[in-house]
């Protein structure tokens, strides 16, 4: 006779139920590991696993063993599904961070590149493939690789939001404290309202984030009969002294002209 079965593991208890469903269709028709594996082409110790409740088995080996035993192969496969969303789970847990982002802290690009990290780990750090995915090509692989290993920040504030989408932040509570830190370190505006609002089909969070910009930054209509004279700055176009002044008030980075550089457009 040989050495009795250890006890279903039931560390993980959708896998526990796996096993010991395995056990009891075994049981239920006299079979031997040996009898079931010449049955089912798995060996005799694989199949043992498949019933032990430590590991997931192969999704065709658990099958496998249940039509052996003619159990009811749906019932098999539904716990199968269940075992392997509780080991995905699991694994998630182990790879979050506990420590919570404070995007409400960030003073300047560095802190905010930390903040970033901080909201990728604690996500688990998902796969930089499926973030890309997530974002619909928004935040590709290179740019995300960039962002979680500190060297960069999000391109733009497209990118941005669609990286703490890809993090699982995506509600407006979660977002306005990653919203005010973004225009606090990068200051722009007008910029990020321009980059948003030329988009055909805008995103849930780039809505969050542009409906709250007109809140905290509204827009501010420039007089055209203000704007005052075309200029050239060495043969390039350049916007005027007043122009430059009007758009600064809205928040919009612009650059500076000399006044001996500048001249009156032809």
């Amino acid at each position: 006779m040989g050495r009795p079965e250890a006890p279903v593991d039931y560390t993980v208890p959708e896998l526990g139920a796996l096993a010991a469903h395995l056990r009891v269709l075994r049981a239920a028709v006299g079979l031997t590991y040996a009898a079931l594996a010449e049955i089912t082409n798995y060996s005799a110790a694989t199949l043992k696993r498949a019933a032990a409740g430590k590991t997931l088995p192969a999704y065709r080996t658990a099958l496998a063993y249940a039509a052996a035993c003619d159990g009811p192969v749906n019932e098999t496969a539904e716990l199968h599904l269940r075992a392997e969303w509780a080991l995905a789970h699991r694994n998630w847990e182990a790879r979050r961070s506990t420590v919570r982002p404070a995007p409400q802290f960030a003073r300047d690009p560095a802190d905010l590149s930390g903040a970033l990290r901080d909201a990728y780990r604690q996500a688990g750090r998902p796969s930089l493939r499926a973030m890309e995915v997530r974002s619909q090509g928004v935040l590709p692989r290179s740019s995300a690789h960039a962002i979680v290993n500190g060297r960069a920040l999000p391109m733009d504030v497209r990118q941005y939001l669609a990286f703490l989408e890809a993090c699982g932040i995506f509600t407006e509570d979660a977002l306005l404290p990653w919203c005010a830190a973004w225009l606090k370190v990068r200051d722009n505006p007008c910029l990020d309202r321009h980059q948003l609002h030329s988009r055909s089909r805008s995103t849930a969070v780039e809505h969050v984030y542009a409906d709250w910009l007109d809140e905290v930054a509204p827009e501010v209509p420039v007089p055209a009969v203000l704007l005052g004279d075309p200029v050239r700055v060495n043969g390039n176009s350049r916007l005027s002294a007043v122009r430059q002044a009007l758009l600064g008030s809205q928040g919009c980075s612009v650059s500076s002209t000399s006044a001996s550089n500048v001249e009156t457009a032809a």
